[in-house]
């Protein structure tokens, strides 16, 4: 499964929206998930969110850059994610446990819904 990072905007912060890469972000879900409402960040917001990785590039570790994050539970079931690294060239493998790992106590829900 490829997983992407989505950087969502809330009212005074964001979050890191992790789908798989086929999905988008149920907004409305996410926002009463976390009990308030959501949109996306801008183009401006996520290059400096994410200043270190290349301009679109949206890592789905959301502690590493201090966010908060909520991984779509669809991504439960895969035993192998692959995600972009910082560039448009990195590819990044973890095992299903690896990702849970990476990101302890990080809330599981429906909140992708598959474009095709």
């Amino acid at each position: 499964s490829l997983a992407k990072g989505v950087l969502v905007k809330r009212r005074d912060s964001y979050v890191l929206a992790i789908v798989p890469a086929n999905c988008l972000v149920q907004l409305n879900a996410l926002g009463s998930l976390i009990g308030q409402p959501v949109g996306l960040a801008t183009p401006a917001e996520v290059a400096e969110v994410f200043s270190d990785c290349e301009p679109g590039c949206v890592p789905p570790v959301g502690g590493a850059y201090g966010l908060p994050a909520v991984l779509d539970e669809s991504l439960e079931d895969a035993t192998d994610i692959y995600f972009e690294g910082g560039d448009h060239c990195t590819l990044v493998h973890v095992m299903a446990d690896e990702l849970d790992r990476l990101m302890p106590g990080v809330p599981h829900a429906r909140i992708g819904v598959k474009t095709h």
